[in-house]
This record gives structure tokens, sequence and C-alpha cells, in this order.
């Protein structure tokens, strides 16, 4: 029989945002006495929700949550959204709920974005998908995108994506307006540690018609905390920059996500793109991969459990790491994902993928660790929802990038496996300064 966890004292709150408003906001205290805010759109009890929220946050470092209070990656200021079928961690502060090792971040953010995942079985009010853990526990519900999704043995430190990852990221790389040879990489995750960036809450866990909202702004920031695109430097700051809004609308089965973005000035792009972490790969310990030599930042093959392994589409499908390159497949093939070599050079996304000009809309690809993707195991469903090429360049009517690539791989020099939808690698498209872009898309589990 299944232990059941002890659950804190709470503060509750309604969100009546809307005259029909069915979602409640209470503060969960956590195993360190911090809380968290969740969003309780279930109908549940609130202690069944109490009990799913520390399973969740206890997973990202133990094997064994049900039998152990040990302290996860949520923390304070971060997102709790529940409802029947999906558990969602928005991560809104910056660091996690545990303290690194030397070596590692401390100081990392998420700015808004999905950090982890947890699909719900509703009859049982329970996660859908355990795993054996290595700590010998049968019941471990790891997280289904990657940041703890590796980290079931008690007592370790954390892997090097529990600190550094995003979850999911939406990224935008650009010519540098004063020298076209410089690619500047101006990612969502970064915002929220770089004041320049203006990162404000628009939307938190507002409720209407479409679902429960959560949205910021925020000015595209790179990895060296510039804004200013004239030179990738905000010393001085030219002013240059590509405001960004992202929405996430959570739905009873699904998460829609509208990122929309526009330039002060024109500039050339040279990819556009949303992109999911799903799960470690290789370990890349000991490798030229190896960040911090000597010490165990992935994890070992046995504790790398149920990755996506299989994928599928309605368009046809490319195996851009089939040799010789490239084998395709037609519609709704089920597609054998086939992992690299441990810090493979050069750095290449080993990729099953959707390649054409202007994805269509309603182009869906799935994957997942079943043969045949089925509810048995982990998957997902990925799903286009633009009209390429269509809209006036408005914030309420934006220009529907012509995406080029959809797919799902295998990253053999950060040894993880993944999901993606943009533009494509080095596929050059001009912004137009004033006007409004946007990449429109679903997730989902259950499908």
């Amino acid at each position: 029989m299944r232990i059941r966890i002890v659950f804190a004292a709470v503060a509750l709150c309604v969100v009546s945002l809307s005259s029909s408003a069915t979602v409640v906001r209470f503060q969960h205290q956590m195993d360190n006495g911090t809380f968290v805010t969740v969003d309780n759109a279930s109908g549940w009890l609130q202690s069944t929700v109490v009990n799913l929220v520390y399973a969740a946050d206890r997973s990202t470092r133990t094997g064994c949550p049900y039998s152990a209070g040990v302290k996860g990656l949520f923390k304070t200021g971060d997102r709790i959204f529940v409802n029947q079928n999906y558990l969602a961690w928005f991560d809104y502060s910056i660091g996690d709920g545990v303290t690194y090792p030397a070596g590692y971040d401390n100081g990392w953010s998420r700015s808004g974005e999905l950090a982890g995942f947890w699909t719900l079985d509703s009859a049982t009010q329970s996660p859908k998908y355990y795993r054996m853990s290595p700590d010998g526990c049968w019941n471990w519900p790891a997280n289904e995108l990657i940041s703890g999704s590796a980290s079931g043995k008690s007592g370790l430190n954390p892997y090097w994506w529990d600190a550094h990852a995003p979850g999911i990221e939406h990224t935008i790389v650009v010519q540098s307006t004063s020298n076209p040879s410089n690619a500047l990489f101006l990612s969502s995750t970064y915002a929220q540690r770089h004041p320049a960036s203006g990162f404000t809450v628009l939307l938190d866990g507002f409720e209407d018609a479409a679902g429960v909202h959560y949205k910021t702004q925020y000015k595209m920031t790179s990895n060296n905390l510039s804004v200013d695109i004239q030179d990738g430097s905000d010393s001085p700051n030219s002013g240059k920059h590509i405001l960004a809004q992202h929405e996430y609308y959570c739905r009873p089965n699904d998460i829609l996500s509208a990122f929309k973005f526009k330039s002060s000035v024109n500039v050339v792009s040279g990819n556009v793109y949303a992109g999911m972490w799903i799960a470690y790969a290789q370990d890349e310990d000991g490798s030229g991969c190896d960040v911090i030599a000597g010490s165990e930042q992935w994890p070992p093959s046995s504790h790398i459990t149920l990755p996506p392994r299989y994928v599928q589409s309605n368009q046809t499908l490319r195996d851009a790491g089939s040799s010789p390159c490239c084998a395709t497949y037609p519609p709704n093939t089920f597609v054998h994902m086939v992992d690299g070599p441990v810090c493979e050079v050069p750095y290449i996304s080993r990729s099953i993928e959707v390649l054409m000009v202007g994805i269509p809309q309603g182009t869906w690809l799935r994957f997942g660790t079943s043969p045949t993707i089925d509810a048995s195991q982990p998957r997902w469903q990925f799903i286009n929802l633009d009209v390429p090429n269509t809209g006036t360049g408005t914030l309420g009517d934006p220009i529907r990038m012509p995406l080029q690539a959809f797919g799902a791989g295998n990253e053999t020099h950060d040894g993880t496996v993944g999901a993606g939808l943009g533009h494509g690698v080095d596929q050059l498209y001009t912004l137009t300064a004033g006007k409004w872009y946007q990449i429109y898309y679903q997730i989902q589990t259950k499908f």
C-alpha cells in the first residue's frame, strides 16, 4: 500500500479572477519550511493536492518521495498548477529550492518557463508514470522534463542540468546589427536575472474561458546578460533590443504556449525556436564535455530511465542521424531514435524531424518510451497551432513564423534528449522593426 504523505498547514485564498473561477490558490509549506504557491484546478481535496506537490518536489531529489521528506527544486516564488490530468511547475525564482555545490549555478533563472510536468491519473488521483528508482523504490514519479528527472539516488549531488537546464526555452539567434558575423544567442531563461530585461509578470494564474494563464514580458537576453542586439554588450546600451511576451494557457488536457516578440530595429535571425529539455541520454563524466573534471555531473546509464526513444508525426519524418543521411519515413510511422556517442564531434543533434518550408498548422509530433507511443509509458505530443506567414504584425495579430524544423532527438554534447519547433538553424529571416511575430503551439501527454 502506498505511504501517504503527512501534509503541512496551509493558508487558503480563492483566485476569483472571473465570474466562473474554479481555481483555488493556496500557499503550501514545503519540507524545509518555505512556501510555494499552488493553483488547484482539480476539484480534489486540498490534502490530495498537497500530497501531489510533495511527491513532485521530492522526486527531483530522491527516488523515494513517499518515505522521506527530502526538499526538492521547487522554490518560493514558483507557481505549481494542478488539475485532474497533470501537475505543472512554472519557475519564477532565482535559483532552486536547494543549494548546489561549488561549480554549479545557484543564481540560474528560468523566467517563468515550464520546468516540470507530472502526468496524473484522474482515477487514482496520483502520478501516472512511476518508475523504479536507483534507491529501489518502485513508485518514483520522476519529472517528465529534465530538471531532477534522473536524481533518484538519495544523497548524491544534483546532476548538471538540474541546476542549469530550462525545461522549456524560447530562443532567438540574431546577427549583431553592427557585425553580421557575430551571432547573438538570446533566450527567455536568462531574462529574469538581468535587470535591463525589465522582466515583468503580466498574468499570474488568471482564469477565463481559454484557461488559466501565466504570462510574462521581457527583453530577450543573452547568456552574457545583455539585451543589446547592436553588439551583444550593454556597455553602452544602444537601445536596440527584442521585446517578448510569453503566455502559457493551462487547460484540462494540455498547455498552450504563445511566444510573441518584436525587434526595435530590423535584424536578421538565424533561428527562432521553442525547445523542450526532456531527459538525460548519455553520461558525459570523464569526457571532453565534462564541465567539472573529476566529479559526477551526469547520471550513469542505470539512472536514465524512460526517456523518449520513439517518434511519430502526421508528416514525413527524416532521420538526421542515419548513415548514410538521411532515411525518411512516411506519415504515422513509429521511428526509433538512436543515441549518438558520448561527446560527439562536431556538435550535432541527432534528430528525427519534419523538415519543410512553412510547417502547416496542425502538424504534430509525438515522442515517447513505448515503441507505439501508447499511454502506458511517458510520452508527449507537440502540435504547431499557427498558419505560417499569416498575420499583420500587431500584438493582437502577429506574423506567424514560417517554421521549417520540428523534431525530437539527442544532443550528444549536452547528453540530453529533447524536442523543438523552430525556423531552422542558419535559415536567415529578417525581423522587421516594430512588427510582432509568434510561435504558438500545444503540448500534452494525454491524447
